[in-house]
């Protein structure tokens, strides 16, 4: 039986920056009925964590090289991806938060429309904002914040 996706919502910007020489996260291309596609999948342990895509200019953003994963709510949920429930996708991006140095998530609900809240080291304030946006991507919430929440080097 095929497995939906939890999210009914996304905001326009839910982008996960890593550091390229993480070994935490492995990548690999999604394999559909039709055959493989040039998508390139992000997992932690296991769980689907979003799909690795370029963000031209900002390829140095964490003080070396960067990757940049569009997480989950942002990729078309029709689609035949493993996807994970919302509570092991939620454990999955919280334990990856404590176990890498440095990282960053940014979400925007409308781009450019509000100011973004600047969050930097601060674990507890970025695992309450996570957690209003992934409500507000299943749908059990209707705001949605905008903020920058950073781990690390600033």
């Amino acid at each position: 039986m095929k497995k939906l996706a939890p999210f009914l919502n996304s905001p326009d910007v839910f982008h996960l920056a890593v550091p390229a020489q993480s070994n935490l996260l492995t990548y690999s291309l999604f394999e559909s009925a039709w055959g493989v596609t040039d998508e390139m999948l992000c997992h932690f342990k296991g769980i689907l964590l979003g799909e690795k895509v370029r963000v031209a200019g900002w390829e140095n953003y964490l003080g070396g090289p960067t990757h940049w994963i569009q997480l989950l709510p942002k990729l078309d949920r029709y689609r035949d991806f493993d996807w994970p429930t919302l509570d092991s996708y939620k454990g999955a991006l919280l334990s990856y938060f404590q176990e890498e140095s440095t990282w960053a998530i940014w979400c925007e609900r409308d781009c450019d429309q509000i100011g973004i809240e600047k969050i930097y080291n601060d674990f507890f304030r970025a695992e309450c904002l996570v957690d209003a946006a992934l409500a507000y991507c299943v749908g059990g919430n209707l705001e949605c914040p905008t903020f920058i929440a950073q781990q690390g080097p600033a």
